[in-house]
């Protein structure tokens, strides 16, 4: 799955967009538009164009960050960081927290972008890792 797609669902969901009333809105093909909505196509800069401009402002670095995150080949990501300046609530709707107490949102935000390095990263997953045996 793709970091785009991903996002793309989410804000959907977040905005109460289903697929065929967003590919209507969009002049785009219902099954093309399932395939970003799957990872199935890429995504080029004139269609992230087209559907930034069905969604909120506030919603766009969102989607752009994740357009770039999937430009870096996979070897690359744990050396470099996309960072876009942009609302609260456009990362709030993307990353999921919004549910969480406000210092735990915001310490999970400012962890994930420290996690480009290297300590921080192994640190994350060995959290992970022994959060999950725990739990079963």
């Amino acid at each position: 799955m793709s970091h785009f797609s991903n996002t793309l669902r989410t804000l959907a969901r977040d905005t109460g967009s289903d697929q065929s009333s967003l590919a209507a809105r969009l002049r785009m093909n219902p099954s093309q538009l399932s395939r970003y909505f799957t990872g199935r196509a890429p995504v080029g800069p004139l269609v992230l164009e087209k559907i930034l401009s069905v969604f909120p402002d506030d919603t766009h670095p969102a989607l752009v960050r994740a357009y770039l995150l999937d430009q870096i080949p996979p070897g690359c990501r744990d050396r470099l960081s996309v960072q876009i300046g942009g609302a609260k609530s456009a990362k709030s709707a993307a990353d999921g927290l919004s549910h969480l107490p406000h210092e735990a949102r915001d310490a999970l935000r400012f962890i994930s972008t420290k996690c480009h390095e290297r300590p921080v990263f192994d640190l994350v997953l060995s959290l992970s890792r022994l959060l999950r045996r725990d739990a079963s």
